[in-house]
């Protein structure tokens, strides 16, 4: 019997695992020294016309994007290189018969389908006059670095360079001066955090008074913030929830961008409310999100998931109609887009006026 005893002893000291606290993560919060004398558009303004690429790989998602996007807005369709421009405008022809998209000429194909990324970034200067930013996109890219210049020249916009290269997901905005990216991105595009004249040039070409820079997600690639948060007006902000104990460190890092935004709001005695919007766990290093939405004028397009538990989906799409009340939720088939990294905000570029 004692025999057996130190055996079973033993077996469990070898199988039991010691609790680890997790690393701390790192957040930041910067800020301006005297305020900026322009805006960084707000998440929440609505467009005036919206951009997409063509997607053959996510006819689903495409599909209804252009069905739901062409009943009160304008849509401009991109076009990847190697694509059918004849079969893109068969498949119009079908979808919009009020003619409110039209395609890209050709001799402007894209590299990728992303033009929230690499689409300018919009600021509103003190005279109400919308400027363009043409962020640097990456190299292996050249036509999508190219875009926009060439947008400015189709709807007749200002656009100006902005040297540093930050994709249009990396950072969200209340339209009031406070904007929030990811510590991991900043890393990622080679944004030096310590570096003060650098952080101060850049919030004063983006027009933030206070930069808050929250962790990414733990397994996404882009480090971009529209997976984890969007802003629904100047004063609202929605925020990913994770269950602790299936994504335990998402759920970590979801909540300290809470504490982060929360104490940055309250610093610039700006009222800010913040929803939890609740999010499905990784698959491998993809993440469906609820919060990868896009506003137009009466609707809230949300992504919508076949491989999510219905409970998750339903109390997350039920929340935000609540949270809306003024638009119509809409969700959009985003599986066959999930696998690619991204989903509707993701996919789609709106011009703001």
């Amino acid at each position: 019997m004692r025999l057996w005893a130190a055996i079973s002893a033993l077996t469990s000291l070898l199988t039991s695992t010691v609790a680890v606290d997790p690393a701390p993560l790192h957040t930041q919060v910067v800020w301006t020294a005297s305020a900026p004398s322009r805006t960084f558009v707000g998440d929440w303004e609505t467009p005036s016309s919206v951009v997409l690429v063509y997607g053959d790989e996510w006819l689903e998602t495409y599909e209804a994007l252009i069905e739901s996007l062409t009943e009160v807005v304008d849509v401009t369709v991109l076009i990847e290189e190697g694509q059918d421009v004849v079969m893109v405008e068969d498949g119009l022809d079908r979808l919009d018969p009020d003619r409110r998209a039209r395609i890209w000429s050709p001799g402007h194909e894209v590299d990728s389908s992303w033009p929230r990324d690499y689409g300018p970034l919009q600021v509103r200067e003190s005279s109400g006059a919308v400027t363009w930013l043409d962020s640097l996109y990456t190299l292996d890219r050249p036509r999508d670095d190219e875009l926009p210049g060439q947008l400015a020249d189709w709807f007749g916009a200002d656009v100006r360079p902005l040297e540093h290269s930050l994709d249009g997901g990396a950072i969200a905005s209340n339209g009031r001066g406070l904007c929030v990216s990811t510590v991991e991105y900043f890393e990622l595009a080679d944004i030096d955090a310590t570096d003060e004249p650098l952080l101060q040039g850049l919030m004063s070409d983006l027009g933030c008074e206070a930069l808050a820079l929250v962790p990414a997600l733990e397994l996404e690639d882009t480090k971009h913030v529209d997976l984890v948060m969007q802003f629904l007006s100047p004063t609202l902000v929605v925020v990913a929830r994770f269950d602790p104990l299936q994504a335990p460190e998402d759920a970590r890092r979801a909540d300290r961008a809470v504490d982060v935004l929360q104490r940055t709001a309250t610093s610039m005695g700006l009222p800010l409310t913040i929803e939890r919007i609740d999010s499905p766990p990784a698959q491998g290093d993809l993440y469906p999100s609820y919060v990868n939405f896009l506003q137009i004028d009466g609707y809230l397009l949300v992504p919508a998931y076949t491989s999510v538990e219905r409970s998750i989906e339903r109390r997350a799409l039920r929340r935000l109609a609540e949270l809306v009340p003024d638009k119509t939720v809409l969700p959009i088939p985003s599986d066959e887009v999930l696998p690619h990294g991204g989903a509707v905000h993701c996919l789609t570029w709106g011009m703001v006026r």
